[in-house]
């Protein structure tokens, strides 16, 4: 614990960080029981809902299983609580990468969690349980990039690295699943004020908050079927009955009347019946300026200093020297050698002092590595990648278009053929159609016409039509001739 205490100490601003960002789909569902213990006997956690999709216009199920692991058991609410800290740390450092270096002392920071020898351990058995935790989510996992929603089976972290001793200038660090850093990387992501999230005391309120916070975004005003907001979005025990799911949400309620988050309500207006077992629960959003009590933000040039230092302190560079290096150099120039020390750890090759290494990157300006890309080439490159994709796909339904058109008029032609053929015939007697068809056969292939089945009549026709559209054609020119 002294490794982490000695680094975080250098960050102690995070307790004032309010710009966080939070996961669309980790805001969906719960991930975790609302409750801080769960019976050993439960072995799995299942939410599920039902929505209209915009897409296809149908309504579908969407489920979320979270399975435990025998050792750990199923993730709580302080459980889910470390994993939005882990978001934070990934937004302090960019989104740039799966692996994200930290110290527990920045969580208990970032959480507004007390600095003891509990809390250590309690963070150090959460990132265990989230290793070993599955999550299988049942087209409900949504990909901005195919805009539709997924069927995704995955562990939130892949890896845990803790240093061997706890001496020297070293970090812990942890990597995100693919499934999820992909949508870190789309941007699948809403801003959260973490200055609202660290006043609420309940885990329920903290939840809820969450919850209406992602639902805000696209309309004020919230109305849930009561059981469903309870059961399938908060994560509340299935054993209690209407009246205790009311007396339980209340208070988790008014503690985000009292920080103006939403409009303060009676309790018969908040609760609307509907039948004798279907409720409705009412929300409405609070204007932005009576959400009131909350530290006050920082400024978007202080916000990206303050995110600057913690990145070179959280990679073992001392405070001070942080406060001299950065009245030397400027900001890009900082934050390019950083990019350069964090590729160089993502390789083979291991480095004893990655501090030093960085200082003396700075200093003496070290020429980056073969390979190498800063954060802004690659972001070209995913640019530019999507738009040849996008360029690709625009042409594909431009083709496909064309395809369609000209299908469709292929088909209006032979409909065409077909009524003229069919008014050609019908003005013949029976005996001249008859003659007529058997002068079309002998057009034809001898092999072909030896054909049985539906084949044979198909084959037929065609004969009979093309031999009827030339006596037509023939005429019309004739008659064109004595004109």
């Amino acid at each position: 614990m002294s490794s982490d205490r000695k680094q975080g100490e250098l960050f102690s601003d995070l307790e004032h960080f309010v710009d966080g960002r939070d996961e669309l789909n980790l805001a969906e569902f719960p991930l975790a029981t609302l409750s801080n213990r769960v019976s050993a006997k439960t072995e799995t956690l299942e939410f599920s809902d039902r929505i209209l999709d915009k897409g296809t216009r149908k309504s579908i199920e969407r489920k979320l299983t979270i399975t435990a692991s025998e050792k750990y058991g199923l993730p709580t609410a302080l459980d889910d609580e470390v994993i939005l800290a882990l978001v934070q740390l990934s937004k302090l450092q960019g989104f740039h990468s799966k692996t994200v270096r930290y110290t527990r002392y920045e969580i208990l920071k970032i959480l507004g969690w007390k600095d003891n020898g509990a809390n250590y351990r309690r963070v150090k058995e959460s990132l265990e349980k989230w290793l070993n935790v599955g999550l299988k989510y049942e087209n409900a996992w949504w990909n901005p990039q195919e805009k539709t929603w997924m069927d995704e089976s995955f562990h939130l972290l892949e890896r845990l690295t803790t240093p061997v001793d706890e001496k020297g200038n070293k970090t812990h660090s942890f990597v995100w699943n693919e499934v999820v850093f992909e949508s870190f990387r789309l941007g699948n992501l809403k801003s959260i004020d973490l200055g609202i999230y660290r006043r609420l005391k309940s885990p329920t309120a903290k939840r809820l908050f969450r919850l209406l916070d992602k639902k805000f975004y696209l309309k004020k005003h919230w109305e849930f079927d009561l059981h469903t907001l309870a059961f399938q979005k908060l994560g509340m025990s299935k054993s209690y009955h209407t009246g205790n799911l009311k007396q339980k949400l209340l208070p988790a309620i008014g503690e985000l009347e009292e920080i103006g988050f939403i409009v303060p309500m009676e309790k018969k207006q908040r609760f609307k019946k509907l039948s004798c077992k279907l409720w409705r629960v009412i929300f409405d959003r609070a204007e932005e300026t009576k959400c009131h009590a909350r530290p006050k933000a920082l400024s978007p040039t202080t916000a990206r200093t303050k995110q600057l230092e913690a990145r070179l302190t959280g990679l073992g560079v001392s405070k001070g020297k942080v406060k001299r290096l950065m009245a030397r150099h400027r900001s890009e120039y900082l934050q390019h050698k950083v990019e350069i020390l964090e590729y160089l750890l993502q390789g083979e090759g291991k480095l004893e002092n990655p501090a030093g290494f960085l200082v003396k990157s700075i200093e003496e300006d070290y020429v980056a590595p073969a390979g190498f890309k800063s954060k802004e080439e690659l972001i070209r490159e995913k640019q530019a990648e999507r738009e040849t994709l996008r360029l690709v796909e625009l042409a594909a339904q431009r083709e496909k278009c064309r395809q369609e058109e000209r299908a469709v008029k292929e088909e209006a032609l032979a409909l065409e053929k077909q009524r003229v053929v069919g008014d050609y015939l019908s003005s013949l007697a029976q005996e001249e159609t008859q003659k007529l068809t058997s002068e079309a056969l002998k057009t034809g292939n001898p092999n072909m016409l030896k054909l049985k089945g539906n084949a044979a009549k198909v084959y037929r026709e065609q004969l009979l039509q093309n031999y009827v559209l030339g006596l037509i054609a023939n005429a019309s020119l004739k008659r064109q001739q004595s004109a």
